[in-house]
């Protein structure tokens, strides 16, 4: 075992595992508490939202839960029983994104809907700061009528409880999902909104005043076209932190791992039981089998994003293009790895990545799992690889061995410079670099 592989195997146990099955709690893009830029952000028009279908029983029921609103009373689920409502994350300190968000979900949501029976959640990812009457003050600019849109904290814990445990988004102090998410009469989550889009303004409303005019549930097999994550998924989620809580409480002994590993699933990809990972398969926009052991051999820098993100993505896909420019005829791959595979196929891919020129040596990859993009980001890279909109934003270069080097910042010139340097040393290896 190499000293790589063995630091990437230590990094999945004890409470680390949580990078792997949590990491859409980690930073999420678009707000964070360091946005310097006072530009005002408005919903962008988008090309199609890519919808998957399921089954309406596929779909996941939100747990029950229970907040206090900016009026200092209790408020939970309730209270929401045989309503259509949406939540959404925010905090109040944050004067760029939350406060365009809560501008969108004024003008273009609560407005259009107060009439109806239908309810808005806001949810503070900073109740530290965040107290009802904090609450009362600021939700004063945004609100129509004030018992069709409620504003909630409470303990952070509980809080981030909703987003992983009802719809599968990270929520954390002060960093949290930027998907308005929507719950039908009976408690399904039903949809997911990107709140920047235009085009998804348009049909959160149009779905939600389809819900709001169902009058029974549908059948268990009617399909619906959706964003929501299904239930599958937070079961898959739920069995790999069982069964990373039942490996440690037997001591990990070699005894207890054959049994694991004679037991596993075996309809489960060989990914899903390995204890860490040196080589990954993925699919390119050309529909063709991407396997890292072929790029040994070769530098290769690599990055996460998700051709439906309308903020960060584009300028760090961006500057990667403008990276390779600048670089010139200099021997280097670059591999872009959606973590959003159900949206991005290999023909969703193979149009997006026309937008930024890509040819032979710019690779666009999607696989059929989002967790194994997780298992990826985090094993192989080092990095959050989250959901389908959390990630890392870091440029990653990978030596000619595959041993990951450095991690680089698209949009800091100084992280840039650094980045070009290291390259210039890889390139001219003969040998792998000697492990302290």
């Amino acid at each position: 075992m190499t000293p790589n592989t063995q630091y990437r195997k230590s990094q999945l146990t004890g409470s680390t595992f949580a990078i792997l099955v949590f990491s859409l709690l980690l930073i999420v893009l678009g707000c964070t508490t360091d946005k310097k830029d006072d530009s005002k952000s408005v919903p962008t028009q988008s090309g199609g939202s890519n919808l998957n279908e399921f089954e309406y029983s596929e779909l996941h029921s939100v747990t029950e839960f229970q907040l206090t609103e900016r009026n200092g009373k209790p408020f939970g689920s309730e209270d929401l029983k045989g309503k259509v409502w949406v939540a959404s994350f925010f905090f109040t300190t944050c004067k760029f994104e939350c406060s365009d968000q809560n501008n969108a979900i004024s003008s273009e949501i609560h407005a259009k809907l107060s009439t109806n029976d239908f309810t808005v959640l806001s949810i503070s990812c900073d109740p530290a700061n965040d107290t009802p009457k904090v609450l009362a003050d600021y939700a004063d600019s945004f609100v129509i009528a004030p018992e069709k849109w409620k504003f909630l904290t409470g303990e952070i814990e509980a809080i981030s409880a909703i987003g992983t445990k009802s719809f599968m988004v990270g929520v954390d102090p002060k960093t949290h999902t930027k998907r308005i998410l929507m719950v039908d009469k009976w408690g399904r989550f039903r949809d997911a909104f990107e709140w920047n889009d235009a085009d998804e303004l348009k049909r959160l409303v149009k779905t939600a005043k389809m819900l709001i005019a169902e009058d029974s549930e549908p059948a268990p097999d009617e399909i619906v076209k959706t964003r929501a994550v299904p239930h599958s998924s937070f079961e898959i989620v739920a069995k790999l932190k069982s069964d990373s809580g039942a490996k440690e409480a037997s001591g990990n002994s070699a005894d207890n791992q054959t049994k694991s590993s004679a037991v596993a699933d075996p309809n489960w990809p060989s990914w899903r039981t390995e204890e860490w990972l040196t080589n990954f398969k993925l699919t390119d926009s050309k529909n063709q089998t991407f396997d890292s052991n072929q790029m040994k051999g070769r530098v290769w820098v690599a990055n996460f994003f998700f051709s439906n993100c309308t903020g960060a993505c584009p300028k760090l896909l961006n500057g990667v293009k403008e990276l390779r420019q600048q670089l010139g005829d200099r021997d280097l791959t670059f591999v872009s790895i959606t973590n959003d595979p159900q949206s991005d196929t290999p023909k969703v891919l193979n149009e997006y990545a026309k937008k930024y020129n890509a040819d032979s040596n710019w690779h666009f990859l999607t696989g059929n799992d989002q967790l194994q993009m997780r298992a990826i980001g985090s094993e192989f890279f080092n990095v959050n690889a989250g959901t389908g909109e959390t990630h890392s934003e870091k440029l990653i270069v990978v030596d000619k061995w595959g041993k990951v080097r450095g991690q680089f910042k698209y949009d800091d010139e100084d992280d840039v410079v650094k980045m070009r340097l290291l390259l210039d040393d890889l390139l001219s290896e003969k040998e792998p670099a000697t492990s302290k």
